[in-house]
């Protein structure tokens, strides 16, 4: 599916059915089965088995040698049943097991595969850089968008064969009412954000594929495309998306997964590949949505959208290691460990603007080091003890915090109803036995543990706002909305709740 101009597909052929959405429950694992070869071009192919599910194996029931997979080989192409071509990424591959018989002697094997391509054509070297653009469904998906693909459709220009049950009267034959329809919609892009180097130019557009009657007017997802300036390799592909998806996962408030990859090769105006990875899931629904206040939409606010887009990548280089952070700890929202809460201060510390807290002025902190050189010449560890006091030349990280709290909190009107130093010593103490451990360490009440974490949580997504431009208090009261936050000791000044 190509949202974009220049792709080589104009429009997709999208199917509703009966058939249950493939959300909602998970179904048996697909099973490709196709013969494959160590080498491409060759006549020596041997069947095999590749399950879709997380062991994602590729399995050869039988071998007629122990030298048909050559130990140690990582790529296999094969051609499946329907004649697709299949390209499998796979860790290097181990000897045949055997199986003996009084007549002849088998061999087995199965090989643990990493990524796995299938399009019209063989890959003839994945390892290279030839993905020009990757798109994919983000996952879970409902609360990233509010239009639906009903809205995009002209019944009459876009329908090319339409069903109605048999109990449907005439009068009642309506497009939303269908049992199942097939159209060829034209799919023009919510918008285009170039981040320039910094990263992909990166599209969006309201699409989807089944759907059951009754969800028929409402069905759609929005899904997403990075485009690349030159081509990139397949692991710096997938690595973009999941940084989109850390984006995502922020402005949802979920823990968001790409889902149904597909890429495009380059000089290949074809139709895009099937990517399958291992790790990332397929689209599995979460049983559980933490907010339902989105902080932007991006189809509904595609402005604010791209201002967001533009300012987290230009800030990526600074934050990156500390969104994936904060993206981990929503995997499971409503567990509450030390873990979780190690994983969340870590993201709020490296959030905590140093600046303006240094101990020495830079004129100071030249004297200083021009003092050491004089007087410390002839000592042989002279530039490290110089480096140490450049790069700790700042009060403690637990000070800065306990200057920044309030400041943090005054962004959104927030008025805490708790110590706020109290409460930075109480975290700092936790998060230093939690990262040391031993005998010391005491597990806190589940209650304390859960309240801190949510603290946490909402400093570090109020910092996060400020840095990327979004209206805090607007942020605070849609965070506020999830389960536990409205019982957090912050409340909205009397002046700001009146606005």
């Amino acid at each position: 599916m190509n949202p974009t101009k220049g792709g080589g597909v104009a429009s997709i052929i999208a199917r509703y059915s009966a058939e249950k959405d493939f959300g909602r429950m998970r179904g048996p694992a697909k099973v490709i089965t196709a013969k494959w070869t160590p080498k491409l071009g060759s006549s020596n192919e041997h069947l095999g088995m590749i399950t879709l599910d997380d062991d994602f194996l590729l399995r050869f029931p039988i071998l007629q040698s122990i030298d048909d997979i050559p130990c140690g080989t990582t790529v296999l192409w094969g051609i499946a049943d329907d004649l697709h071509k299949c390209t499998a990424i796979t860790l290097p591959c181990p000897p045949a097991g055997s199986a003996q018989s009084q007549t002849e002697q088998l061999f087995s094997l199965q090989v643990s595969v990493n990524r796995l391509l299938i399009g019209h054509q063989h890959i003839t070297d994945p390892t290279c850089d030839f993905v020009t653009e990757l798109s994919f469904t983000p996952w879970p998906n409902k609360d990233l968008h509010v239009q639906r693909l009903y809205d995009f459709i002209q019944p009459t220009a876009d329908i090319v064969d339409i069903k109605f049950s048999q109990r449907c009267a005439p009068n009642r034959q309506l497009f939303a009412s269908a049992l199942s329809a097939y159209f060829m919609p034209e799919h023009k892009p919510l918008f285009v954000i170039p981040v320039g180097s910094l990263g992909p130019t990166i599209t969006a557009w309201i699409g989807g594929n089944e759907a059951s009657g009754r969800d028929f007017a409402n069905y759609g997802r929005i899904m997403f495309a990075l485009r690349f300036d030159s081509p990139r390799d397949l692991t710096t592909a997938v690595d973009e998306a999941l940084q989109f998806c850390t984006l995502l996962s922020f402005v949802a408030h979920q823990y968001i997964c790409p889902t149904d990859l597909r890429v495009r090769v380059k000089g290949d105006n074809g139709p895009p590949y099937e990517l399958h990875h291992y790790g990332l899931p397929n689209a599995v629904a979460q049983p559980d949505t933490w907010v339902r206040n989105t902080l932007v939409l991006p189809d509904q606010q595609p402005d604010l959208f791209r201002k967001l887009v533009q300012q987290w990548y230009a800030t990526n280089d600074q934050f990156l290691p500390s969104r994936y952070l904060y993206r981990q700890t929503l995997q499971k929202p409503f567990f509450y460990s030390a873990e979780r809460f190690f994983t969340i201060f870590r993201a709020l510390e490296a959030h905590i603007n140093m600046a303006g807290y240094q101990l020495l002025t830079s004129t100071e902190l030249q004297a200083a080091e021009s003092a050491f050189r004089k007087s410390l010449a002839s000592t042989p560890h002279l530039e490290s003890l110089i480096s140490k006091l450049r790069s700790t030349n700042t009060q403690s990280p637990k000070h800065v915090l306990k200057q920044e709290l309030p400041k943090v909190l005054a962004t959104a009107n927030i008025t805490p109803t708790f110590n706020t130093d109290q409460f930075v010593d109480r975290i700092y103490d936790r998060r230093n036995k939690t990262a040391h451990g031993g005998s010391h360490f005491q597990e806190p009440s589940p209650d304390a543990l859960m309240n801190d974490t949510l603290l946490l949580t909402t400093l570090y997504v109020l910092i996060e706002s400020r840095e990327l431009g979004l209206y805090a208090q607007e942020v605070f009261l849609k965070l506020r909305a999830a389960v536990g936050y409205s019982q957090l000791p912050l409340t909205i000044s009397a002046q700001a709740a009146t606005e």
